[in-house]
């Protein structure tokens, strides 16, 4: 599979087998590597899909609720590996798990009903508040102002046909 989605990546033939060589050790998919997919675990299935997305090395990673249906051990080890993968590229992590954001981000971005409601590095959060607390501090900030426009909107358009 791998090889396959390297083929489609671009991954030139003279750089291939380097190319698998690193997603596999990288992902820690040696033990595996000529398993088929479907008769892996969710966790090792997880692994081939941020070895696929790494096989062409891009300098952007987005990951999608990379540690979903995960037992612990592996939610462990899949975060370790993000955090390894981010010192040599920008990875973009979508999730609702706000503890997850925390233990592998320097910087969060919030978007709620597509607006950003916050963009901050974790550093620079106030002390002592939970990354929970200032979601919901965020959103609640974002939801009230959108509440003014919307009311304000729709003073403009009953003044206008009055």
């Amino acid at each position: 599979y791998l090889r396959f989605v390297a083929k489609l990546r671009g991954v030139r033939r003279s750089k291939l087998g380097a190319a698998l060589d690193h997603a596999i050790e990288v992902c820690g998919l040696g033990n595996v590597a000529h398993r088929i997919c479907g008769q892996l675990s969710k966790g090792y299935r997880q692994r081939v899909g941020l070895a696929q997305a790494l096989i062409h090395d891009p300098q952007v990673l987005v990951l999608d609720e990379p540690t979903i249906g995960l037992d612990p051990r592996q939610i462990h080890e899949i975060r370790d590996l993000i955090k390894t993968l981010s010192g040599d590229r920008t990875v973009v992590l979508s999730t609702h798990i706000l503890p997850e954001v925390s233990q592998i981000c320097d910087k969060v971005v919030i978007i709620a009903d597509g607006h950003v409601v916050l963009e901050e590095q974790l550093a620079a959060l106030p002390e002592g508040s939970t990354l929970e607390e200032v979601f919901l501090s965020a959103i609640s900030r974002e939801r009230h102002e959108l509440g003014e426009v919307a009311e304000e909107t729709l003073e403009g358009v009953d003044a206008g046909h009055e």
